[in-house]
Parts: structure tokens; C-alpha cells; sequence
């Protein structure tokens, strides 16, 4: 019951500030998808003010007190905020009728072929070294501290907990009132499907057509960089989809100026997420403010309350690095006046401008097979220049021209010295938001006539082709089998037909008490489904951490206690347990063994080698010898 009752009380905090995301937001916009992506926003970013509220005082981690703020941000909306004009059932009953029966078998395909992929991510949780070694172990100390956003030691050698984490802190807030893995486990299929549906509002805004925003979309969301970032909480698929809502409210706001404040918000999220969003967000956002700039004289107030929202909920991590170490974006760089980067990342601290022949030489073929329809998307950016040749296509491709470039120019894009402690390869994933820059380059030039949108069209198209064939590639675990995906797309027929059988005259009108009782319900036995078992699941699948998992999962008194597990090298997060229980914590450097023989009696320890030179101690503790 206790378990239940924990997702219960989580899907009622989630549901509460989508309500009071979507009642702001109808005062930016009154109804469409513009709406919902702004209420998106401004829900996500309501629970990470909450959480680092909360943590000032303890409370970050609280099932109860988590709960309780978001029931009370509830109730003061409905009462200082006027009710939106239509309604989201409404407005969605009112699409629904209006569309036709292939469009809606279209859509419900779609959603189950989604549906499909997550329901094999959860019963094979293929988690990555990072999702493993720090998103997760940071996400659940604090569920155990009650202090989000605080600064978490996971290795001795990397500073991971002074990057941005605005992303684990949302997932800590969910985390710490479910007290399971449920919400991290759903993460990367929620954050795909924002993404998604952002980038065909934003598309569709700017003319696109139907057909070539579909493509264009699919392009990037088939790659293969997507689908290993759908296991787990990792940042790229978050970052991304902050950054596709904050496009599409930019180009909402050429209709509605308003959206520019929850823009701002969404903005924050991406930067907060991931560094990698900067420069693409700065972009889109100050072309929307500067063709709005007749309405920001009458929408200052909302604009002035989301940067004060921004500013702490993407900001925080760069205002303390600056305060702590003398620079914003430190540990990823260092300048004259800022602490010294850490002796491990010095060591990797080559981008790929800095050996570009010595960082391909003999990989050729493994960029190639991360990268696959990627490079078709990046080399569209000249020919959707040379198609189009308006003015508008050039600045979008010299846009994304710069995003590849800065990725280039990014530190631990190079060839490290040691290859055994190489980074490069990894780093491909960064590219993910010039990806999406060019993908919509090519889908923008497909508005420049015929000829110019067949010629895009056959672009993203193969760009498409060739990332499906690379998912194939990928095979267990990582992509799941084609009849689990033909099988949700199949229902996703199946219940458009019945429905548009039954339901004629659209969805059965229910009392908003009723229905959203029945929703909590459903999505209650789904998240307990998703949680049960969920680190055995994951132990049998085959990632470097399955033989530990598997052997403390054997274990009666690890099943049934709450015993710490504490680690020589790297925490695991996932090691917490179901429910979890287990507090997760690095063994400091050079601990005695007598200290580490006592941790052994009062609950388990694990030691691996470690690749990198030992050292003293964390040298990212405190201030580093300025230069």
C-alpha cells in the first residue's frame, strides 16, 4: 500500500502543477499545442523552485512536504488566477472531432509505437555509465539528504557535481515523493515526446509543410545518439526539448507576444539542463525579442517575473561556479583568473579543432555509425543554402553552421594522449541541438517551392532511412525488438477505430473530479508496475555494473534492509533499491582500511580499479592555486 501510495500521492503533485502551468499559460495563449508546450514549462519549472525551496530547509527529499507545496501552488491558482476560457478535454475533444479517421490513426500509431519502445526500456533498463555514475546517484542522495541541487562528491576525480543539474533536480523532486525509479525510468521517452511535439509546433509556425516537418522530425528523433539517450536519466533528450519549446513559443510569439515569458522560462530549463543549448537558445530567443519589440514595454511584468525564474531555475549552477571556483562554466573551462581545471579532466581537455586528423585517424567508421542519417542532416545545411538561397534559409544555416563549429571548439571533443581514459567518441552526443538546427535548415528550404521541397523531402528522407537501419544495428538492448514496436503501433490503429466507432460525437463528457481521479488511478498502477523489480531488471541486462547488481539483488538482507552501499571508486545510484532504501555514497580517497572494514559490517561496499592516477583527494572539493 505504502508503495502505491507514494505514486498516488505523485501523479496528484504532477497533475497539480500541470494544472497551474496550463492556467498561466492560457494567459499567454488561450488554446492549441502553444498552450500546453508553455504550460510544460512553466509545470517543470514550478517543481524545481519547489525542490530547492524545500532544500534550504531539508525538505527537498520529502514525500510529504514535496506533495504538499504542489497541492498548495494548486489551490492558490485556482484562486488568483482566472480559469482558462476552453478547457484542454475540451479543446482535445474538439480536435478529435474534427480530424479525420486517418490523421487520428496517424497520431494513436504514433503514440503507440511510443508506448511500444517504453514499455521495452522498462522491462530492459539499459542504463549508461553516466546515467548510472552521477545523473542517478546525485538524484537519489538528495532524495535522502532533502537538499537538492546541493553539490554531490560521486567520483574523486571528476567535479560532476558543479554541472548544470537542473534536469536531476526536477527528476529528484518526482523521485522523492514516488521513493522509486519510475520517474527516471520514463524521463527520456517524456522528454522525446516534448520534444517531438515542440518541434512540429515550431515547424508548423514557420510554414513548414506537413509532410516535411514529419520527416524532419523523424530525422532527428531516429538517430542513433536518441536512442542510446533514451535509457535512463540522461540530459541530452531534456536539453534538447527545453530547447524545441523555447523555439516553438518564439515562434508562437510572432501571434502571441505573451508566450515570450514562458519562452524565457523554457530557455532556463535548457540551459540549466545542458551548456550545450546556449548558444542556439540565445539565438532564437533574441530574434523573438527583437521582432517583438513594440510589446515589451506592455509585458514587462511577465517578462521580468520568468528571467527572475530563469535566472534561478538554469542559472543557479553558473552563479555558484562563479562564486566557488571564479568561473561560470568551470570544470568544462578554466580562464587566468579562475581555479585550475581537475588533473583528470586536464588530461582530456582537447577539442576537436585541436587534433581533428588525430581524433578521426582509425575511428572513421565509429563516428560514422553514431552519427549515420546525422551526417546527411549536417551536409543539408549547404544544400538546403544552395536550394533555397532566401535570406531567412541563409541566416538558419549560418546559424547551424556555428552550433557545429562551437561543437567542434568544445572542450573534450579531441583525441586525449591516454586512450584508456579517452572521451572523444562519447562526445558526439553533444551535437544533438546543431542536429536539430539543421534538420529544421532543410525542412525551412522545403518552403522555397516544388522542386526545392521534393529535393528536402529526399534529404531528411534518407537521413531517416539510414538511422532505422543503424537502430537496427544497435540491436538488444538497446533498440527493442520490431514486433514490439509493431505491435504499439498496431493498437494505436486499433483504438483509433474504435473510438472513432464509439465515440462519434466525440469523448464522453465526464465531471473534471471523475476524470482526473480516473487518470491518477491508471497512471498510479502504471508507475508501481514500472517500479517493481525494476534493479533486478536492470541487472540482468548487460552493462558494467550487472554483476553487482545482480549479486545484492540475491541478497535476502539487501531485499529486505535499508543497509548503506558504499563504494571505493564510483557510486551507483541504481544500488539504492526499488524503494530506495539503500543510501549510496563514495568511500573518500585514501580512506584507512580498519574505517573500510567497519563500513563492510554495517552494510556493503564495493571497490573496482581505478583507471585514472589516484589522487590525495578531490581536488574539486574546494578552490584550486588560481593560475
Amino acid at each position: 500500500m505504502a508503495v502505491a501510495a507514494h505514486h498516488i500521492a505523485f501523479g496528484a503533485a504532477a497533475a497539480s502543477l500541470i494544472a497551474v502551468g496550463i492556467r498561466l499559460a492560457s494567459l499567454a495563449a488561450a488554446d492549441g499545442l502553444d498552450r500546453l508546450l508553455a504550460g510544460a514549462a512553466l509545470a517543470a519549472a514550478s517543481a524545481v523552485l519547489e525542490a530547492l525551496a524545500l532544500g534550504l530547509v531539508g525538505w527537498g527529499g520529502s514525500p510529504v512536504a514535496l506533495t504538499a507545496a504542489a497541492l498548495a501552488t494548486w489551490l492558490a491558482a485556482r484562486s488568483l488566477v482566472p480559469a482558462p476560457a476552453v478547457s484542454v478535454p475540451a479543446e482535445a475533444a474538439r480536435a478529435w472531432r474534427a480530424s479525420g479517421p486517418v490523421a487520428r490513426a496517424a497520431v494513436l500509431s504514433a503514440v503507440g509505437l511510443a508506448v511500444g519502445w517504453t514499455a521495452w526500456l522498462v522491462v530492459y533498463p539499459y542504463l549508461g555509465v553516466d546515467a548510472l555514475a552521477y545523473h542517478l546517484t546525485e538524484i537519489v542522495t538528495w532524495a535522502h539528504t532533502g537538499h537538492p541541487g546541493q553539490v554531490v562528491t560521486v567520483t574523486q576525480e571528476f567535479p560532476v557535481g558543479y554541472y548544470p543539474v537542473t534536469n536531476e533536480v526536477l527528476l529528484a523532486w518526482g523521485t522523492g515523493i514516488a521513493r522509486s525509479f519510475a520517474p527516471a525510468a520514463l524521463a527520456g521517452p517524456a522528454a522525446l515526446a516534448l520534444a517531438a511535439t515542440a518541434g512540429w509546433t515550431a515547424l508548423r509556425a514557420l510554414r513548414v509543410p506537413g509532410e516535411t516537418a514529419a520527416l524532419a522530425l523523424a530525422a532527428v528523433v531516429s538517430g542513433p545518439i536518441v536512442v542510446l539517450a533514451l535509457a535512463g536519466p540522461n540530459t541530452e533528450l531534456p536539453a534538447l526539448a527545453w530547447l524545441a519549446v523555447t523555439a516553438a513559443l518564439c515562434a508562437g510569439a510572432a501571434r502571441r507576444p505573451a508566450l515570450l515569458a514562458p519562452a524565457i522560462v523554457a530557455a532556463g530549463l535548457a540551459v540549466g539542463t545542458k551548456t550545450t543549448t546556449a548558444l542556439l537558445v540565445a539565438v532564437v530567443l533574441a530574434v523573438a525579442l527583437v521582432r517583438e519589440r513594440a510589446h515589451l514595454r506592455a509585458l514587462w511584468r511577465p517578462l521580468a517575473l520568468a528571467v527572475a525564474a530563469a535566472a534561478v531555475v538554469g542559472g543557479t549552477w553558473y552563479e555558484r561556479n562563479l562564486l566557488v571556483h571564479g568561473w561560470p562554466l568551470w570544470p568544462f573551462q578554466a580562464t587566468s583568473f579562475s581555479d585550475q581545471l581537475p588533473f583528470a579532466m586536464r588530461r582530456l581537455d582537447f577539442s576537436f579543432l585541436d587534433r581533428p586528423r588525430a581524433t578521426l585517424r582509425g575511428r572513421e567508421d565509429e563516428y560514422v555509425a553514431m552519427l549515420a542519417g546525422y551526417l546527411v542532416l549536417l551536409g543539408g545545411i549547404v544544400a538546403a543554402a544552395v536550394l533555397a538561397r532566401r535570406r531567412s534559409v541563409l541566416a538558419a544555416a549560418a546559424v547551424a553552421v556555428v552550433a557545429v563549429l562551437a561543437w567542434m571548439a568544445a572542450p573534450f571533443t579531441g583525441i586525449a594522449d591516454n586512450p584508456v581514459v579517452d572521451l572523444s567518441l562519447s562526445t558526439v552526443r553533444y551535437l544533438l541541438p546543431a542536429v536539430a538546427a539543421a534538420a529544421a535548415v532543410v525542412a525551412l528550404a522545403g518552403r522555397a517551392g516544388a522542386t526545392a521541397r521534393r529535393a528536402c523531402d529526399l534529404i531528411l528522407a534518407g537521413a531517416v532511412i539510414w538511422n532505422v537501419i543503424r537502430d537496427v544495428e544497435l540491436g538488444r538492448p538497446f533498440a527493442p525488438l520490431a514486433s514490439w514496436l509493431l505491435i504499439g503501433a498496431a493498437a494505436g490503429v486499433l483504438v483509433a477505430f474504435v473510438v472513432g466507432r464509439v465515440w462519434r460525437g466525440g469523448a464522453p463528457r465526464l465531471p473534471g473530479g471523475v476524470r482526473a481521479g480516473v487518470v491518477t488511478a491508471v497512471a498510479a498502477v502504471g508507475l508501481v508496475a514500472v517500479a517493481n523489480g525494476y534493479v533486478e531488471r536492470h541487472s540482468r541486462v548487460r552493462t558494467f555494473d550487472a554483476g553487482v547488481a545482480r549479486y545484492l539483488t540475491d541478497q535476502p538482507a539487501y531485499r529486505g534492509g535499508a543497509a548503506p552501499v558504499d563504494a571505493g571508486l564510483l557510486p551507483l545510484g541504481v544500488l539504492a533499491g526499488d524503494r530506495l532504501r539503500h543510501p549510496v555514497r563514495l568511500v573518500p580517497a585514501r580512506e584507512s582500511c580498519a574505517r573500510i572494514r567497519q563500513r563492510a559490517r554495517t552494510g556493503w561496499v564495493t571497490v573496482r580499479r581505478n583507471p585514472f592516477p589516484a589522487a590525495r583527494r578531490p581536488d574539486h572539493a574546494r578552490g584550486l592555486p588560481r593560475r
